[in-house]
């Protein structure tokens, strides 16, 4: 228990598929395997800090988009949030690392709240691509 956030990081896996597009899977504490749903747990902390931080082992170029709120969205229920849609208690504050980094708060407010979110990338040279995963908050704030 602490007086201070959590951290965690969370690498965001990209590969290239054989059509061209791209193949997304998170790799909790580096190390967990791929997954496509997180579980936060906040450990008696007030919120987690969020490192989501991209492994590009096929070189696709992909950066997170350099506006932090237009880098992730998200919104509570099983849709896919719209574009722009904000969440409180789950904020990306900053954009880091050429784009290679995605720094997030997520007060954790209320356990079992499931969201879905949205990570949102820059292709080299323009572009978007979007990521959907789903998120679970599981032990409420402290």
């Amino acid at each position: 228990m602490g007086n201070y956030p959590k951290t965690d990081t969370i690498r965001v896996v990209i590969n290239k598929n054989s059509a061209g597009g791209y193949v997304f899977a998170l790799d909790e504490n580096n190390g967990v395997g791929p997954v496509q749903k997180l579980k936060f747990k906040n450990g008696g902390h007030p919120g987690i800090m969020i490192n989501f931080k991209i492994y590009d082992p096929d070189d696709t170029g992909l950066v997170f988009q350099p506006d932090p709120a237009q880098a992730m969205w998200a919104a509570l229920g099983s849709s896919n949030p719209p574009a722009g849609a904000k969440l409180p208690g789950f904020v990306p504050l900053s954009v880091e690392g050429d784009g290679e980094r995605l720094l997030v708060y997520n007060r954790n407010w209320q356990a079992g709240v499931e969201y879905k979110f949205t990570l949102v990338f820059q292709k080299p040279g323009g572009g978007a691509v979007e990521y959907d995963p789903i998120g679970n908050d599981q032990n409420g704030s402290r």
